[in-house]
């Protein structure tokens, strides 16, 4: 889902990118998230998706938590986190990120849990 963010928010989420470090955990994502977090990289990391958009691609808890894909101000993608629309945390993601792969090219097994590769 598709958001063009208000000044109000595109400001909320920058400032909390700059005054935050990013997470080193692993996003708690389910595997039933996989497809639209592929289709929805897909659509941010496309040059011409303009720089404060915003695509959410997963939720949990009955929706309180949160998280999207946001294209900062400097054109880098990062995951945002938010509990009860206040963002919580934000993770640095390339498309080599274990997730944006179908699941059919690798093997469960072999996937490292508590790696995520970080630019």
């Amino acid at each position: 889902m598709s958001r063009y963010l208000s000044e109000k928010n595109i400001t909320l989420v920058e400032e909390f990118i700059k005054n935050n470090k990013p997470s080193l955990d692993i996003p708690s994502l389910s595997e039933v998230d996989r497809a639209c977090a592929i289709l929805e990289w897909d659509n941010i990391s496309k040059p011409a998706c303009p720089k404060t958009s915003y695509f959410q691609f997963a939720s949990n808890a009955f929706g309180y938590t949160s998280f999207g894909f946001y294209k900062s101000k400097h054109n880098k993608i990062y995951i945002v986190e938010a509990y009860l629309n206040k963002i919580t945390a934000y993770y640095e993601v390339d498309s080599n990120w274990h997730f944006l792969k179908p699941y059919f090219e690798y093997e469960y097994e072999s996937i490292d849990r508590n790696n995520i590769i970080i630019e």
